[in-house]
């Protein structure tokens, strides 16, 4: 009976649906616990610039968090001193008012998409905590290295927002991402 099943058409085409849907949901499961980093990563990096700003803490407050957490969590990587500065510069990339301000005047000079547009009519309306939500919603739709990439290459606000799309739409490589 085994014989026949593994022959059969109807186990065939029922096998191939199950490994489908087996990597469709592996797939979601790692664009979540992605997601769920970044916004994490995101979260650590705005608070180590807030406290900077507020406390005056100052460079050794990231030696200090970093040792911190790689203590108490040492089986999880991503806490080095190394990527919290990554984490700090991501947020303080993203979030600069003046950044936001310009991007604003650079996009108003393009075709507008519906992503540009979303971003121009949060910007316009005052509501630069709404655009900073969309923008952080938006870094965490892409793996930390790809985020990494776009922000150690680009420094123009309109083309990071460019490729930080693209990346998400098209689900870039890194190695595509480079070239």
């Amino acid at each position: 009976m085994t014989h026949t099943l593994v022959k059969s058409p109807d186990y065939a085409a029922w096998l191939c649906e199950m490994k489908s849907r087996i990597r469709s949901a592996h797939l979601s499961a790692a664009r979540a616990v992605n997601r769920d980093m970044i916004l994490l990563y995101w979260d650590i990096g705005r608070g180590i610039l807030e406290k900077q700003k507020e406390q005056g803490w100052g460079k050794s407050v990231v030696d200090r968090l970093a040792a911190d957490l790689r203590k108490e969590f040492p089986d999880i990587s991503g806490f080095s001193a190394r990527n919290l500065w990554n984490m700090r510069r991501l947020v303080e990339a993203y979030s600069n008012a003046g950044v936001l301000a310009q991007a604003v005047q650079e996009i108003g000079n393009l075709e507008k998409d519906e992503f540009l547009q979303q971003l121009v009519a949060e910007l316009e309306n005052d509501r630069t905590e709404q655009a900073a939500e969309f923008l952080q919603q938006l870094v965490a739709e892409i793996p930390w290295g790809h985020n990494l990439l776009i922000l150690n290459k680009i420094s123009d606000f309109e083309s990071r927002l460019y490729y930080l799309r693209a990346t998400a739409q098209f689900g870039w490589t890194r190695n595509v991402l480079l070239n």
